[in-house]
């Protein structure tokens, strides 16, 4: 009787330890799985940091190139100087911009703050990710959105009451050809001395100067955040 009793102990116990150790492997794999979830996000996620890095950059450049225009074409035009056709065209091509598109949207990001491995992540890295995608590229937009109204306004109300025409088109069947007009330079050259004209230039000239505050700082949180997110990712 005791030998049986034994024997049933015995198998009890081997049983609890099977099942013990089936579900001890199985949270083992599923730890190392959720860990290399969250390697693969936190990488994909240093991709998109990056290329909306190289984004900001290239529009950092675009917006001092204007500023660097605007400079050139209101300091001549107030000293009474000739524009050159290269510092009118780069000007004109800014005030017709007036559209433009911020993708504030990281596929990476939406996808981490939504999973199981955003709990995951230390409490000041998960403030500076959410702090970079929702403050730092909501001030980019906000001033994209102004940089937009300003330029429509300078076209709406300064050079359509000009009846201002920098560019000549003339289309044949699906050829379309298009050249400066001469007198849509010299036309540019006489509103340019118009304070009111100055005083618009101006205000988008300065907003440009706003988006480049903001860009500049948006890059540098970039660089750390990333600089951040590679020390995590080596630490796990």
């Amino acid at each position: 009787m005791k030998k049986h009793l034994l024997k049933y102990l015995v198998e009890i116990v081997i049983i609890f330890i099977g099942i013990t150790l089936s579900f001890v492997f199985e949270e083992m794999r599923d730890n190392r799985k959720s860990l290399q979830d969250r390697k693969e996000i936190l990488q994909s996620l240093l991709v998109d940091l990056e290329i909306k890095g190289k984004e900001i950059a290239d529009d950092l450049l675009y917006c001092e190139g204007f500023m660097n225009s605007a400079d050139t074409c209101l300091a001549l035009s107030i000293m009474g100087k000739e524009i050159s056709q290269e510092q009118m065209d780069k000007l004109i091509a800014s005030i017709g911009n007036d559209y433009s598109f911020f993708g504030m949207n990281s596929p990476s990001y939406l996808g981490l703050s939504t999973s199981d491995a955003w709990q995951e992540l230390p409490d000041s890295l998960r403030r500076e990710i959410f702090f970079f995608f929702n403050t730092d590229f909501g001030y980019i937009e906000q001033a994209y959105g102004k940089l937009t109204e300003y330029a429509s306004h300078v076209k709406i109300n300064q050079l359509t009451s000009h009846h201002f025409q920098y560019y000549e088109n003339r289309s044949k069947l699906k050829n379309i050809s298009v050249r400066k007009s001469a007198e849509g330079l010299e036309q540019m050259q006489t509103i340019l001395k118009h304070p009111d004209f100055r005083s618009a230039i101006l205000l988008v000239r300065n907003q440009y100067d706003q988006c480049i505050v903001f860009q500049q700082a948006l890059i540098r949180d970039q660089k750390r955040l990333s600089d951040h997110l590679r020390n995590y990712l080596k630490s796990l």
